[in-house]
């Protein structure tokens, strides 16, 4: 049987049923009476996440305090959300989706694959456009964006292909609303996800590419302008609960209705939606 610790770490205990405040007697009487109410008390479970490519890192600097807090690890699986969808669909043996969109969650609801009830939307996406190291700084204005963009060669830009990721539906919209779609469409670069997008970028293989701001704030050296939400529309990002008996899952769905970590997506460079009623 383990020892009794000598203090209380964070997330040494769920913080819901004994938040530490108390000696080490009646901490270890209330051990005690956990034990013996609960035989089956609450085990670490591996949580399988299927995550949309553009909030995985987001979600790799959340997952040591969901680890701390409730004791349960993520297995994170990155694509773009059609790839997670196309596979679920297929039998992948995921417990949560964590999509970037509303559409795959929706589908793989109506097809009565996942858990009624357990579909919210916890992030509302937001794009920017990156350059290599070496190209000139951004300018602040949109106009002055549009004259960029339109003079740059053939394949100079990237963005993740919109049939397969919600990203690359935005920045279609994007190109549309400055009036450059047109222009730009045959010659731009199609990545497999934002994920492989940032890669290209920061890999010098292409000098200007589209990914979430959350994306270009972690990569400091690529020069980012954040693009004005006016110009697409909204990348609306749900979770769903996809199998029902992982109590890590829910869990983790619950972790990301938490304010404070509403906050950590906003100051990454997310917009909220209205907090979710559970």
């Amino acid at each position: 049987m383990a020892s009794t610790p000598l203090f209380c770490p964070r997330g040494a205990l769920s913080p819901r049923r004994l938040r530490c405040r108390r000696g080490l007697g009646a901490m270890a009487i209330l051990v005690v009476v956990l034990t013996v109410l609960t035989p089956t008390a609450t085990r670490a479970e591996l949580v399988r996440v299927a995550v949309a490519s553009s909030f995985r890192p987001t979600l790799v600097m959340l997952a040591e305090d969901f680890r701390a807090e409730t004791g349960h690890d993520l297995r994170l699986s990155a694509a773009s959300s059609g790839v997670l969808a196309a596979q679920i669909l297929s039998g992948a043996p995921f417990d949560v989706l964590l999509s970037a969109d509303t559409a795959r969650p929706l589908l793989l609801e109506r097809a009565e694959l996942t858990v009624p009830d357990s579909r919210f939307s916890y992030a509302h996406g937001r794009l920017a456009l990156i350059s290599a190291a070496g190209e000139p700084p951004w300018p602040v204005d949109v106009a002055s964006i549009s004259v960029r963009l339109a003079a740059l060669p053939v394949r100079s830009v990237a963005l993740p292909d919109p049939a397969l990721a919600p990203i690359g539906v935005a920045a279609q919209e994007m190109l549309q609303a400055l009036g450059l779609w047109r222009p730009l469409a045959m010659g731009l670069v199609r990545g497999w996800s934002a994920a492989h997008v940032l890669h290209l970028v920061h890999s010098g293989a292409v000098p200007v590419g589209v990914v979430s701001l959350a994306q270009a704030r972690l990569l400091p050296a690529l020069a980012h302008w954040p693009v004005p939400a006016a110009l697409h529309q909204p990348v609306e990002q749900q979770a769903v609960l996809l199998r029902p008996g992982n109590a890590g899952a829910a869990e983790l769905l619950h972790f990301l209705r938490h304010d404070e970590v509403r906050q950590y997506l906003l100051q990454a460079g997310y917009a909220l939606p209205p907090a979710a009623v559970e």
